[in-house]
């Protein structure tokens, strides 16, 4: 599964692949966008870079790829998210990812759990 999807023709043996970037004429051509308006490109001051701003209810979101049925095609070990979270800001943020065997696995990141839950294929934080 990893040799296809929307970063499997690119090159990937370096030391990081870089997937979400502000950079570019249309950095989020490949990314379905829900609530528009509310997912911003701002400059950030603290960073000295651009970022995107994220900000609205539970329809604002960012999602790659943009169909839900394609993968990403993504064969580093590691996946890194680097957030910046306001205090007393609520949010979520969902991660699916499936093994080069299709099982697929969710971590859901949200500031209203107050438990860790977990199986083999869920986790709540």
């Amino acid at each position: 599964m990893a040799a296809g999807g929307l970063f499997g023709g690119d090159f990937q043996g370096g030391a990081y692949f870089e997937v979400f970037s502000t950079q570019g004429s249309n950095p989020v051509e490949k990314w379905k966008i829900s609530g528009a308006k509310s997912v911003k490109k701002v400059y950030e001051k603290s960073v000295k870079s651009y970022v995107y701003s994220v900000e609205g209810g539970h329809g604002s979101k960012m999602q790659l790829p943009k169909d839900d049925r394609k993968s990403m095609g993504l064969i580093q070990h590691f996946l890194v998210f680097q957030l910046f979270l306001p205090v007393a800001t609520s949010f979520s943020f969902e991660i699916c990812v499936s093994d080069t065997g299709g099982t697929k696995r969710r971590f859901l990141f949200s500031s209203a759990f107050t438990d860790i839950k977990r199986n083999p294929l869920h986790c709540q934080l």
